[in-house]
């Protein structure tokens, strides 16, 4: 669909009918509407049109277009419809994707070294470290032959090790692949080396660190059988957890999602073990 030419359509319509209502009802204002048609016209360059497109351009000024028949209005309508996808645009704000241009001239600052990196070489050595990290794990080539299989079905805890792998070696090593510096260097929404991997790899059946923690809440909670309060807390547990990538005891009291389930939330709906049982859960996927 011509998304241009049915838009102009649909205001030269409007404006046929705004007129035949006008003159029933003796209400109603066609400037604003006359003038979005103008401007469409006047946007049109003389230099691609046809004879009859500029002559049919001229034609397209408030005091004509008020006093137009609806067969004059037609006429406008079948002949400029068709020129309306190469008008020239005046927004007043432009959105702009400036994403490679920054990539180019902005830089990286290592706060261990006091280095200034260009995003660039940081991006391509970064790309080179989990080529080399990722090359022989075991996680990788299961994800590999699952692929092949079509059949993916990795292990959690296998992918929990990546991710675990990936922090120690990436994110403490000395290029500090941070999760900061990740956004400005890859501007990917996933917030794990696990999503970075996926990325840069493009391997779409590796999921996501906070994909895998939401699988394993699921079977949790399907494994005790909770009620609805119970669950309700879990899933706030569950947000507390992948903000912090572990969980401590004092989470369950004054952790922001945790507070507006009222004081002492957990002590009314677990026990001592059930606390420490959660708490264990965890931390088995903490990075």
């Amino acid at each position: 669909m011509d998304v241009a030419a049915a838009t102009f359509i649909s205001k030269v319509e409007r404006l046929k009918f705004k007129k035949r209502e006008k003159d029933l009802t003796g209400l109603g204002d066609l400037s604003g509407l006359i003038g979005t048609i103008v401007e469409d016209a006047q946007s049109l360059r003389d230099t691609i049109l046809s004879d009859g497109e500029i002559k049919a351009k001229s034609m397209c000024v408030p005091e004509k277009l008020v006093e137009f028949s609806n067969n004059e209005l037609n006429l406008l309508r079948d002949v400029l419809s068709p020129c309306m996808k190469n008008k020239m645009r005046y927004d007043s704000f432009l959105e702009l994707d400036l994403l490679d241009s920054i990539a180019i001239s902005g830089y990286i600052l290592l706060t261990k070294s006091g280095e200034k990196m260009y995003v660039a070489e940081y991006r391509r050595l970064v790309e080179a470290r989990i080529l080399e990290l990722v090359a022989n794990h075991p996680t990788i080539q299961a994800i590999v032959r699952a692929e092949r299989r079509s059949a993916p079905t990795i292990d959690d805890w296998q992918l929990l090790e990546l991710e675990r792998t990936l922090t120690r070696e990436l994110g403490e090593g000395d290029l500090e692949v941070t999760p900061e510096n990740l956004k400005k260097v890859f501007a990917h929404t996933a917030d794990s080396f696990l999503g970075l991997v996926r990325q840069v790899l493009d391997m779409q059946y590796l999921p996501d660190y906070k994909d895998v923690v939401a699988r394993q809440f699921e079977s949790y909670v399907t494994q005790h059988n909770y009620n609805a309060d119970r669950i309700r807390f879990l899933r706030a547990v569950q947000s507390v957890f992948l903000q912090k990538r572990h969980l401590e005891t004092a989470d369950l009291y004054d952790a922001p999602a945790i507070v507006g389930f009222g004081q002492d939330a957990v002590e009314r709906w677990f026990t001592d073990d059930e606390i420490q049982n959660m708490i264990e859960f965890a931390n088995r996927m903490a990075v």
